[in-house]
């Protein structure tokens, strides 16, 4: 799979929400053109039909070989519908032998939701895209946190539009931030997603950016590795409506013994399969480097893709990740040694900015550990339908 994460516009947001990882700016004006995406959008299914040429027997795997073009930010949306409907045109490049080797192309966007209109809905329906709301749980703690320039809270705003797009069967689910706000909230905040019928998927809050005017809403491992088990248990002991992409993964991972696939744990920036392209054809390893001092190349630079692999910082990645896997931390890590992580020391990018330096763990890891040893016992020792329909697929599986 090949996953190229766009900044569309760069870092420029409409919200100025409290704990941005991404410093967003006003500069609309950096807008990316037709262009550099026809540019960025040949260049990546260049690169995916010739690692699918690597290894032609992987090619009849969807999952493993399709792109997945990432619209991201700032706030994506800020570009407009007509950009949207014209850009898309470009992904038809060599559509025929996309087609032969079974490689699919699919769009997602992760937005904060507030500028969501009808010309963009008809563009989410026509071609098909899975769309990720930022929503922090109800009005009372989302408006803590995620607010427009003036102060003002965003949940109306974005909840009136989650209703709409789930109406339509376009919401994909919801991007949670967890910070000191949900601390002691666990049951408010899953019950507000569950009775509303969205996904979710649970980010640790980052030390970086605007958190770092307000630090206090930041998290220490135990605090959350605490908030994990009490959201865990609320999902286990329900009758769930919803899907949580973090727990499925863990669930999945204790009873069928399933690598995880979140790119921290998988380490795909340090492989090449993802990358992050900012508005001006800037490439870096993924999104959350945009604008660091990290930066591959430019798309009017480079040939290919693959050259990139040959870049300094691309290289200082791959030793990261030799440092990570040998490491003392990765190598007693349950994760690790049962093979669920890929011994990656968590996101590289939140290791360099919490801690000045790529060859260090992120802090995230101590937690996620924690959580992965307390709901193993936790989830074994269950008795609940759904849970127990998968411990009846893998005993049946090991019994033949």
């Amino acid at each position: 799979m090949t996953i190229a994460t766009i900044r569309p516009v760069g870092s420029a947001c409409n919200l100025r929400c409290k704990y941005c990882y991404a410093e967003s700016s006003n500069k609309a004006s950096n807008k990316m053109t037709l262009d550099t995406y026809k540019n960025l959008s040949q260049k990546i299914i260049d690169y995916t039909l010739d690692e699918v040429k690597k290894t032609p027997h992987m090619s009849s795997l969807s999952r493993k070989y399709r792109v997945e073009f990432l619209w991201h930010g700032g706030e994506p949306l800020l570009v407009g519908p007509t950009f949207y409907k014209n850009a898309l045109k470009a992904q038809d490049y060599k559509l025929k032998e996309l087609r032969k080797r079974k490689i699919k192309i699919l769009n997602k966007v992760q937005t904060n939701g507030t500028l969501v209109t009808d010309p963009f809905i008809r563009i989410f329906k026509k071609y098909s895209f899975g769309v990720g709301f930022s929503l922090d749980g109800p009005k009372e703690i989302n408006d803590k946190t995620r607010v427009y320039p003036d102060g003002r809270g965003t949940f109306d705003d974005i909840f009136e539009n989650a209703l709409k797009l789930k109406s339509k069967k376009i919401l994909s689910g919801c991007l949670l931030v967890v910070n000191k706000f949900h601390i002691n909230n666990a049951p408010k905040v899953f019950d507000f997603f569950n009775d509303n019928g969205f996904n979710l998927q649970l980010n640790p809050l980052c030390m970086a950016g605007r958190a770092l005017e307000n630090k206090s809403m930041g998290l220490t491992p135990n605090q959350y590795a605490s908030f994990l088990k009490d959201f865990f248990k609320l999902y286990l002991t329900s009758d769930p409506q919803i899907r949580i992409r973090d727990f499925d993964e863990i669930i999945d991972a204790i009873i069928l013994n399933k690598p995880l696939h979140i790119c921290t744990y998988s380490g795909g920036c340090k492989h090449g399969s993802t990358w992050g392209f900012d508005w001006n054809g800037d490439i870096y390893p993924c999104n959350r480097w945009v604008g660091l001092n990290f930066k591959l190349g430019n798309l009017n630079s480079c040939a290919k893709l693959a050259d990139l692999k040959q870049t300094r910082n691309f290289k200082i990645l791959d030793s990261r990740d030799l440092w990570t896997k040998n490491s003392t931390k990765c190598v007693s890590c349950a994760l690790g040694r049962e093979r669920i992580c890929s011994k990656t020391g968590g996101c590289s990018y939140n290791t360099y900015v919490t801690k000045k330096t790529l060859f260090s763990h992120d802090d995230t890891c101590d937690a996620v550990e924690a959580f992965y040893i307390w709901a193993k016992k936790e989830i074994l020792r269950f008795d609940n339908g759904w849970i127990n329909e998968l411990k009846r697929t893998i005993d049946n599986k090991s019994n033949c």
